[in-house]
């Protein structure tokens, strides 16, 4: 059997005393099992790595049995609807006791293919009190043309959310203009990061935004370069949200 490589990287543990473990880019059958998160591994990358439903299968009653998780990073997998079955997994855990992944903080779905009704899948599963303490939600370069599933899963209570990394989809104003609305209605309150670079944004989308980034408003970094604005609404919408918001073109 290949022998796993453990990264301790010295910055996460100094400050949270993580312990990641890494799988590297192609290594093969590996040792997805309750142990890699019952010996105080905090971190599990597993990026270029999955490929099959018995995987993911695996990886699922791996996480079924993690009480310490804070990061889960399974990018650039291009899973595609396979990641229903640990989605739906999500769900499921929030029937026992402590619910499934109490401590996930980040998880990192970049890169795999993913469809509006996967994405739906995990909407429904943060509705019904999935993922408690989710700060960072990655879900850049996927098949996704709304986010209208964490604004759906906000009406039935606030969501911790921090950071939301949405780049290089298909999202359109009016999705986004139902997720202004969600933020203006104190459904999202730690949110200050939006990165929707890449997707089919246009001014009227930029209109909405305006109104909850920049000086005295809850968003200070919101990334928009590659979507369809003109050059006055660029503008316009430099001038509303003033000098103190980080803007990336």
């Amino acid at each position: 059997m290949e022998k796993l490589q453990v990264c301790i990287n010295d910055k996460s543990l100094s400050r949270e005393g993580e312990v990641a473990l890494r799988f590297d880019h192609g290594q093969r059958e590996s040792l997805l099992t309750q142990e890699i998160v019952s010996d105080g591994i905090t971190s599990l990358h597993l990026n270029e790595r999955l490929n099959s439903a018995e995987e993911i299968a695996k990886l699922t009653r791996t996480l079924l049995c993690s009480r310490q998780l804070r990061t889960l990073s399974v990018s650039y997998n291009n899973l595609g609807a396979k990641l229903g079955t640990l989605i739906e997994a999500l769900s499921a855990g929030r029937l026992a006791s402590a619910g499934l992944l109490p401590e996930l903080r980040s998880l990192n779905l970049t890169g795999n293919a993913l469809g509006d009704q996967t994405f739906a899948m995990l909407g429904a599963a943060l509705a019904n009190g999935a993922l408690p303490r989710l700060s960072h939600l990655m879900v850049t370069g996927n098949r996704l043309t709304t986010i209208a599933p964490l604004v759906d899963a906000a009406t039935c209570g606030p969501l911790g959310l921090e950071v939301l990394k949405c780049e290089n989809n298909a999202v359109e104003d009016e999705s986004i203009e139902a997720f202004v609305s969600a933020v203006r209605d104190g459904r999202f309150p730690k949110l200050h990061a939006l990165w929707l670079g890449g997707n089919k944004l246009t001014d009227k989308g930029l209109q909405a935004l305006a109104l909850v980034v920049g000086e005295g408003a809850q968003i200070q970094t919101v990334s928009l370069s590659l979507n369809h604005f003109s050059h006055g609404g660029m503008e316009e919408f430099r001038e509303r949200v003033g000098s103190s918001a980080r803007l990336i073109w």
